[in-house]
């Protein structure tokens, strides 16, 4: 969504100026993308109760770790735009 706003040359530049913040942020998400894939079903396969990898459902605490993960990764991508003037 970024690209149509600001245009892939700038989001281009901020992905090369920050790059090891959006790689972490690119892994923290994948993280939560299967856990969301996993459970945003209605139904839930007790063999299966887990996703791959997972042997527990991730407690409140990590899920804040993950969210202030995604902050700072966001935070740094804002900076850089601002910084750009957008």
């Amino acid at each position: 969504m970024l690209i149509s706003i600001v245009g892939y040359k700038v989001l281009e530049k901020i992905e090369t100026t920050k790059a090891a913040e959006i790689a972490v942020l690119q892994g923290m998400l994948s993280q939560l993308t299967k856990l969301r894939n996993h459970y945003a079903h209605t139904h839930l396969n007790l063999n299966e109760p887990y996703p791959d990898g997972l042997s527990t459902i991730p407690t409140p605490s990590i899920m804040k770790d993950h969210a202030l993960t995604a902050l700072k990764g966001l935070t740094a991508i804002e900076n850089e735009l601002i910084r750009e003037g957008y």
